[in-house]
């Protein structure tokens, strides 16, 4: 039975290459068609990239026709869209949507529609595919986006806290002295990771001169973060000692 189906998923973190996109215009273009069993006699396809730098948009019909091997530093967003439709284009049988956002992970989507004989499975099968294809170049930094990272660093802190309070016994000017050294440094801590988040941890990075240079430093940022988890409540508590004495 013929019936229209819909998926949508939100994507991964992916680093994405000009051979990337070449592979997945493959594989809309030559693959599909087999799998869907699409007649080139009778349907129109329609085939857009997408890429925007800053305010400008560009769109080509085919990667190819993009006059570089790296993106631009300014990169933001690359959107992939195909359809197929009957010659008339009334009927619009099949309709993909990729689309890969630099700092907002809502906007890293994946949109299949399908209508025809088991919609569902197809549908499922075409996702499968290009998510194959893409996870090659799949990369770790979803983690940095992900609101349980923010509060294992909240509640690290803050169960270091409690289990230092009960070991030492502090008096009451003491913990008053702790709790507004952490307050201030929690501040500090998440203001500077806001700005890695959006000048450095992107959520979908786009292979550029800038992002070659920053994948040498990468490796800082994230040993740094690990540290300052681990090591947190016990400097804290260092400092707020030194200030007690001085009391």
């Amino acid at each position: 039975m013929s019936y229209q189906f819909k998926i949508t998923k939100q994507l991964s973190s992916y680093e994405i290459t000009i051979d990337l996109l070449k592979q997945i215009e493959k594989y809309l273009l030559k693959n599909i068609p087999e799998i869907v069993k699409i007649n080139p006699e009778e349907t129109e396809t329609s085939f857009v990239i997408s890429i925007i730098d800053g305010s400008k948009e560009a769109n080509f019909k085919s990667i190819e026709d993009y006059d570089s091997n790296l993106f631009s530093d300014s990169t933001k967003r690359v959107v992939i869209h195909s359809n197929w439709c009957d010659t008339k284009c009334n009927i619009k049988l099949l309709d993909i949507k990729i689309s890969f956002d630099r700092n907002k992970p809502l906007k890293s989507y994946i949109t299949i529609e399908y209508e025809g004989n088991n919609s569902e499975e197809i549908a499922v099968a075409i996702y499968h595919g290009i998510k194959k294809i893409m996870d090659f170049n799949k990369t770790p930094d979803y983690y940095f986006y992900n609101k349980l990272f923010d509060m294992l660093v909240i509640i690290g802190t803050l169960l270091g806290v409690i289990i230092l309070k009960l070991i030492l016994r502090w008096t009451l000017i003491y913990m008053s002295i702790f709790y507004l050294i952490i307050i201030i440094e929690l501040i500090i801590f998440f203001s500077f990771y806001a700005f890695l988040k959006n000048k450095f941890l992107f959520y979908t990075t786009f292979d550029s001169n800038r992002n070659r240079t920053k994948k040498k430093f990468q490796w800082l940022i994230i040993t740094g973060l690990t540290a300052y988890i681990i090591s947190a409540v016990p400097i804290i508590s260092i400092i707020a000692g030194k200030i007690h004495v001085l009391l």
